[in-house]
C-alpha cells in the first residue's frame, strides 16, 4: 500500500477520547478466543484404516454421519466450572455447546488450556499477517486432544481478541463470529479466506462498530512447537498465517530466446493479420488458447503496434522492427489469463476501477462525465521515450532535430502528432477522482489538477511496451504480481522520473490495481473526507502512548549516499572541465543545486523548525583536492565527423514507420538531454511544482492501548521528534503489531517511517 491519507476520523475520535480520560484503560479486560472448525470422530477398533475409516471420513464430511465434536472453542475463562475442573478433563467447547472431555482422565483439578499471550505482526506491508500464540495445557491427554483441533498442518483457525469490558457493544453489534452454529461458522470462515474488497470493508465495519475494541485474523497453522515444563505442563507455541494478497496464478517457465519473434507457421488463417498476431502471443507466452482466440479484432487490434513491419525489408533499415503491446492489453488479458487450457478465467480478475456500479469498487475515475477506462498518471505534455523498450504515444510529442554540429535541438512550440492507432497518453478532458468518503458509498468528487506548467494528466493504459521485454518478464516472473512489477519498472525507468507506477491501492478498502504514486500525492492531500490528522503526544499527562522510540539508521544510508555522490560528482566535474571551468567556485556554479554532490555540502533542506540549517565547510574545501585528480583529455578532431553524423543521428533518434510514407519519432536515446531540456526543474520547462515524497532512514515506534481499524500507509504525526519533521512531512505506518498477555493486556505497536514531502 502507498502513503495514502490521515487516519480514519472515527479512529482519531477514539484516540482523542482516550487522551481525555486516560484512567479509562484501568478498566479494560482483554480477551482472546481461538476457534477451530475441525470435526472429531472416534474410529471403531475393528475398522481397517485404508477402507472403513476412509469411508467414514467421507460420510462425516458429507454430513451423513455425526461427528463426536463439531469444532473447538478455547478462550480466557472466568467460569470456575471450566477453570477448576473437578471431574473429567475438558479441552474446550464445541459449536453445539458440548464440553470436549478427555476419555480416561478424571478427578484431576486442572484448568482448561490457557491462552497465555498472542503476538500478531505483519510482513511486506500487510501481504502476510502472522500470529504467534502461546498456550498452556495441563496434562498429556489434554494436549493430545488439543493437538487434534489446532496442531495439524494447514488447519484453519480463527483468532479473535479485544476488550471484554465492551462486551455489550460486541454482542449488540454482532461483532464476534457465531459460536453456537457450526455450519454458519464454517461458511463465514470460508468467506474470510477470500481476500476481497468486500471482506475488507466488512472487517473495517466491525472495527468501527466495536469502537476499535475488537480485532481478528483467520489463517492456517504454519508451524507449532511445544516443551514440557518442570511442573508437568505443556507450553505450546502456534504460528498462524493469514495471506492478504490475491493468489495469482504463476506464469510458466519459458526456454525461448527472444532475439527474433516470428509469426507461427501453424496459424489458423495466414491471411488474417490479427489471427496471426494472436497465434504469436499464444506460442510465445504459452497462454490459454480459448481465452486468446475469443479476442475480437474490432476491440483489440489498436492495442498492437508495429506488427506489420517486415524485418527483411533492406530498404527500411532506419526504422524500428520491434513489436509492441499496450499496457491495457497486459492488464486486462495477460493478468487475467490462466495458463492451463480449460481453466476458469474467472479465478483471476485484475480490475481497473472505473465503474461506481462495479461490485467491490469504492472509488473510480470519471473522465469528461463518462466512465472511460483510465489509470491516471502525471505526464509531461511533450513526453518522449529514451529507449525502444517503451513508447509514449501523444499528439503533442516533442519535435526533436539536430543542428549542423549534430547536437539535439528542441523547440517547445514545435510538436509532432505521435498517437498510435488513435491512442494517446494525453487526456484532454477533466479527470475526477470519485472517492467513497466513509465506506458507505457517499461519493466525493475531487478534480485531478496537474501541478507543473508542462504537466498534464495522462492515461497509463495507452503506454506501449516492447513484446520482447514482455516475454522476458513473463519468463523470469515467479507470480503474476511479480510479472506486473517488472513491467511497471520498465515503464518507470523510461519515464525519466515523471512516473512511479506500482501495484497497489489509493486506500486499503478497494481493489488493488496500477497507480501512479507521484500523481496520488497531488490529490491525496485533498482527499481527506472521512479522514482526520492525528498527532501522538508521548510524555504528556494526557498521552495515550505507552512507549515511544526514535531511530535514525544512518549506516546503509550514508554508505550508499557517499558512493553515489562521489561517482556523480566526478562525472559532473569532468563535464564542467570540458566546458572550461577550472576552479571550485566555477564548477560549483556550473553544477546545478539539485545535483547529488551539492547535497553533501548543503543541508538547508534539513533546517530546524526555527529556520537554522547547516553547510559542510570542510567538504567544500576538500573539493579542491578532488578537482586536481580529475584529468580531462583534449578531444581529438575527427576528419570523418561529418560523414559519421548521419549514422550517429539514426542511433540517437529512432523512427517508426506508420503507413507507407509516414515516419514518426518515438525514441530519443539520450536520457540526460531529455531530462535537462524537457524535464528540468529550472527555466520553466519542467515540473518545478511537482510534489514528491522521499523516504528517509528515520523510523519511530509507538505503543498504545489496543485498537483496531488502523491501516498500513496511513499518516500520523508525533511529538518528541524535531518539529521540522512534522512540518515538512509525515510518518507513514509500515507495520502494525498486536500483543495480548496477562501483564500488559492488549497493546498495539505502530512502526512508522518518515517521508519527506518536497518539490523536485
Amino acid at each position: 500500500m502507498i502513503s495514502i491519507a490521515p487516519l480514519k476520523t472515527w479512529v482519531v475520535d477514539i484516540l482523542e477520547e482516550r487522551e481525555n480520560d486516560p484512567n479509562k484503560s484501568v478498566f479494560k479486560m482483554p480477551f482472546v478466543v481461538m476457534s477451530s472448525g475441525a470435526k472429531i470422530y472416534k474410529a471403531d477398533a475393528k475398522m481397517e484404516y485404508k477402507n472403513q475409516i476412509k469411508e467414514k471420513i467421507q460420510e462425516i464430511l458429507l454430513g451423513k454421519q455425526t461427528a463426536e465434536y463439531n469444532g473447538c472453542i478455547i478462550s480466557n475463562q472466568i467460569d470456575t466450572k471450566f477453570t477448576y475442573q473437578t471431574s473429567e478433563t475438558v479441552v474446550g467447547i464445541d459449536f453445539d455447546g458440548k464440553p470436549i472431555k478427555i476419555v480416561g482422565e478424571s478427578g484431576r483439578l486442572i484448568s482448561t488450556p490457557i491462552i497465555e499471550s498472542i503476538d500478531v505482526s505483519s510482513e511486506n506491508s500487510g501481504i502476510l499477517r502472522q500470529a504467534d500464540v502461546n498456550i498452556r495445557c495441563f496434562s498429556l491427554k489434554q494436549f493430545e486432544m488439543f493437538e487434534l483441533f489446532f496442531c495439524k498442518a494447514q488447519m484453519d483457525i480463527l483468532l479473535e481478541w479485544g476488550d471484554g469490558s465492551q462486551y455489550d457493544i460486541l454482542k449488540q453489534g454482532n461483532i464476534l463470529y457465531p459460536k453456537n452454529n457450526y455450519t454458519k461458522f464454517v461458511n463465514e470462515f470460508r468467506e474470510l479466506c477470500k481476500p476481497t474488497t468486500e471482506q475488507f470493508s466488512k472487517y473495517l465495519e466491525k472495527c468501527k462498530n466495536s469502537k476499535g475494541t475488537y480485532d481478528r485474523m483467520a489463517g492456517k497453522l504454519t508451524n507449532y512447537q511445544y516443551s514440557i515444563e518442570g511442573d508437568g505442563t505443556y507450553n505450546i507455541r502456534l504460528q498462524i498465517s493469514q495471506g492478504n494478497e490475491y493468489n495469482l496464478a504463476l506464469p510458466p517457465r519459458i526456454e525461448n530466446q527472444y532475439t527474433s519473434i516470428a509469426t507461427p507457421t501453424d496459424a489458423k488463417d495466414k491471411n488474417n493479420e490479427f489471427v496471426n498476431w494472436k497465434a504469436t502471443i499464444k506460442k510465445l507466452l504459452k497462454l490459454n488458447s480459448d481465452f486468446i482466440d475469443k479476442l475480437q479484432e474490432k476491440e483489440w487490434k489498436n492495442d498492437f503496434f508495429n506488427w506489420k513491419k517486415v524485418n527483411e525489408d533492406k530498404g527500411d533499415e532506419v526504422t524500428s522492427n520491434r513489436k509492441y503491446l499496450s499496457l491495457r492489453f497486459i492488464l486486462k488479458i495477460l493478468m487475467n489469463n490462466l495458463i492451463a487450457d480449460g481453466g476458469n478465467t474467472n479465478d483471476i480478475i485484475f480490475k481497473i476501477p472505473n465503474d461506481k456500479n462495479q461490485k467491490g469498487s469504492f472509488d473510480f475515475f470519471d473522465v469528461g462525465g463518462a466512465k472511460d477506462e483510465i489509470i491516471p498518471i502525471s505526464i509531461h505534455k511533450n513526453m518522449i521515450a529514451p529507449t525502444e523498450d517503451v513508447l509514449f504515444p501523444i499528439e503533442t510529442a516533442a519535435k526533436i532535430t539536430f543542428d549542423k554540429n549534430g547536437n539535439l535541438v528542441w523547440n517547445s512550440t514545435e510538436t509532432e502528432d505521435n498517437r498510435i492507432n488513435g491512442l494517446s497518453i494525453l487526456v484532454n478532458k477533466d479527470v475526477n477522482y470519485l472517492l467513497n468518503s466513509d465506506g458507505f458509498f457517499q461519493l466525493t468528487k475531487i478534480k485531478l489538477v496537474p501541478k507543473g506548467v508542462n504537466e498534464s494528466i495522462g492515461n497509463a493504459l495507452n503506454i506501449f511496451i516492447d513484446l520482447g521485454k514482455i516475454a522476458d518478464c513473463w519468463e523470469r516472473a515467479i507470480s503474476r504480481v511479480d510479472f506486473l512489477a517488472q513491467i511497471l519498472d520498465i515503464i518507470n525507468q523510461n519515464s525519466i522520473g515523471m512516473l512511479k507506477l506500482r501495484y497497489g491501492t489509493f486506500r486499503q478498502d478497494q481493489d488493488a490495481t496500477v497507480i501512479d504514486t507521484r500523481l496520488s500525492l497531488a490529490f491525496d492531500k485533498e482527499a481527506t473526507t472521512g479522514r482526520k490528522e492525528y498527532r501522538f503526544k508521548p510524555g504528556t499527562l494526557k498521552s495515550n502512548v505507552r512507549e515511544f522510540s526514535y531511530n535514525f539508521e544512518l549506516a546503509n544510508f550514508i554508505a550508499g549516499a557517499t558512493l553515489y555522490n562521489a561517482n556523480a560528482f566526478l562525472a559532473n566535474i569532468k563535464d564542467a572541465k570540458e566546458k572550461g571551468k577550472t576552479t571550485v567556485d566555477d564548477i560549483l556554479t556550473e553544477l546545478k543545486p539539485n545535483q547529488a554532490i551539492w547535497k553533501s555540502i548543503d543541508y538547508s533542506s534539513f533546517a530546524n523548525a526555527d529556520g537554522f540549517f547547516a553547510v559542510n565547510q570542510i567538504q567544500y574545501v576538500q573539493l579542491d583536492e578532488v578537482l586536481k585528480q580529475v584529468e580531462v583529455k583534449p578531444k581529438k578532431e575527427d576528419k570523418e565527423d561529418n560523414a559519421k553524423l548521419s549514422q550517429s543521428n539514426q542511433k540517437v533518434i529512432k523512427k517508426f514507420k506508420v503507413g507507407k510514407l509516414n515516419y514518426k519519432t518515438f525514441v530519443v536515446n539520450d536520457n540526460d538531454w531529455l531530462y535537462n531540456h524537457m524535464y528540468a526543474t529550472k527555466g520553466g520547462k519542467g515540473n518545478e511544482d511537482k510534489f514528491v515524497s522521499i523516504p528517509t532512514p528515520i523510523d519511530i515506534t509507538v505503543k498504545i492501548d489496543g485498537i483496531s481499524g488502523i491501516s498500513f500507509g496511513e499518516l500520523i504525526k508525533v511529538d518528541g521528534v524535531p518539529e521540522i519533521l512534522n512540518k515538512v512531512g509525515h510518518f507513514y505506518i509500515t507495520d502494525i503489531k498486536h500483543n495480548v498477555d496477562s501483564q500488559n493486556g492488549w497493546t498495539t505497536t505502530l512502526n512508522a517511517s518518515f517521508r519527506w514531502n518536497s518539490k523536485n
